[in-house]
């Protein structure tokens, strides 16, 4: 038996080597005690060498386990079994507490039996270990994220097929089955029972996509219908990769099916959809915008360039345009409503402003428009909004204003305006003791003047 200090004449003249291994080496002597391990080894597990000296693996402070997470005896692990045995122990994989991070390392162990003597005693172990940790969670991340996928395959109905483009054999699994409401006893596993299902509208287009990917000429990314027994018609996307030998010669053709009807119909309903809208954006002669904040795209229909005289080719669908023909005495009003709708201080931006005509002329506009949809922060990254031609509307008004105000035949205030306005500058003198003036005017034959000539004189 050898004591724990002759055993440290292992590692003279190696002492630089194992300071510089990455690899982990520990040595046992002839009784299963630590009597050396290397720095990487104390970093590894987590202890120093004054801690795992004299400490064998029988010690329930290791909490060794197996790689499927059931216990590890200290008499079948590495070390205690090359002991025993005088036989190399290699890669066997197992965990070990780490005092250190509290939690298990797992480790990837070659354990190498020292013989001496001519009897080829066994005075010790050399036992060599990596940290296979991360390696370990990567491996189990990817198979946990495969098992997901499988599942997930199962329960968004992927189908999954394998065609052996040698024997002409297609394997289908059991979601390819449910897609197309064919059972196992019902499917040859030739090609043909695939295109028996296909739309008879469908077949050609189908067949030729399947040829053409078979050529080379293009991937196969398709799109066809299918009938079910039951004669109802389904959509189809299919995506499928093909591997070829050296030669170019295709092999194996692996692919997905999944049922895309539901997003085919609801494509439908918001195309319609939308297509009533600009049925009814062009009854109400309504100028349509819709802005794309992230982009800065603004998508606009016709009504919105004719209103200021210009073609739908002519604009241009960013925000700088609309804020270019905008009135310059305006556009700061317009930015600030639009602000206020964008960061929430308003529920929806609602604003008339003139905007500049092709022509050089004023229009007016009734500009309302809502945040339509917000990220997950809260950010706005669409807004989208109307334009009404209110001109005709704003002329009206201002006729109305004028005649209320002003006289009909003489284009000067009326009584009511005049007092209103007199009352305003009496006021105003009064509250900043300032001097006020009326000045009153008497026409001499007004009335005949205005008979004879006319109430434009």
């Amino acid at each position: 038996m050898h004591s724990p200090e002759d055993e440290t004449h292992h590692f003279p003249n190696l002492d630089a080597l194992f300071n510089l291994l990455q690899f982990g080496v520990v040595f046992q002597n002839d009784q299963g005690e630590i009597t050396a391990a290397n720095p990487a080894a104390q970093r590894i597990l987590g202890l120093d060498l004054d801690q795992m000296r004299g400490v064998t693996s029988v010690d329930p402070r290791w909490r060794a386990v197996r790689s499927d997470g059931a216990p590890f005896p200290a008499e079948q692990q590495p070390a205690m079994t090359a002991l025993r045995t005088g036989r190399p122990i290699c890669d066997v994989v197992m965990g070990v507490f780490n005092p250190n991070s509290h939690r298990q390392t797992w480790l990837n162990v070659n354990a190498i039996p020292i013989l001496t003597g001519e009897l080829n005693e066994i005075s010790g172990v050399y036992t060599v270990f990596e940290d296979v940790t991360e390696r370990r969670r990567l491996e189990n991340s990817l198979k946990d994220s495969e098992e997901r996928q499988q599942l997930a395959a199962f329960h968004n109905g992927i189908g999954i097929w394998d065609w052996n483009l040698q024997t002409m054999e297609m394997v289908w699994d059991d979601s390819m089955f449910e897609l197309y409401q064919i059972s196992r006893e019902d499917f040859s596993g030739a090609v043909d029972a695939w295109e028996k299902s296909l739309h008879p509208d469908d077949r050609e287009h189908a067949m030729r996509e399947l040829e053409a990917a078979l050529s080379g000429e293009s991937p196969l990314d398709t799109e066809f219908r299918i009938c079910w027994p039951n004669g109802e018609i389904h959509h189809i996307k299919a995506v499928a990769k093909i591997f070829r030998d050296e030669d170019g010669t295709p092999l194996r053709m692996l692919g997905t099916n999944i049922d895309v009807t539901r997003q085919r119909a609801a494509a439908k309903a918001l195309k319609d959809s939308e297509e009533q809208l600009r049925f009814v954006l062009e009854g109400s002669q309504l100028g349509f915008w819709d802005w794309n904040i992230v982009t800065g795209e603004v998508q606009r229909n016709e009504r919105w360039a004719t209103i200021l005289g210009y073609t739908y080719e002519e604009i241009k669908h960013t925000t700088q345009q609309w804020s270019d023909f905008v009135h310059p005495e305006d556009r700061e009003m317009a930015w600030d409503s639009i602000r206020a709708a964008l960061n929430g201080r308003s529920s929806k931006h609602k604003l008339e402003y003139r905007m500049l005509h092709k022509d050089g002329s004023i229009r007016w506009i009734l500009d309302q428009a809502n945040v339509m949809q917000r990220d997950a922060d809260g950010k706005p990254i669409r807004m989208c909004g109307t334009h009404t031609d209110i001109t005709t509307q704003k002329i009206q008004e201002e006729e109305l204003i004028r005649r209320a105000h002003f006289d009909f035949l003489t284009r000067v205030c009326n009584r009511g305006y005049f007092m209103e306005q007199a009352e305003l500058e009496l006021t105003r003198s009064k509250r900043y003791a300032s001097d006020l003036s009326l000045l009153m005017l008497d026409i001499d034959l007004f009335k005949e003047i205005n008979d004879r000539y006319g109430h434009e004189m």
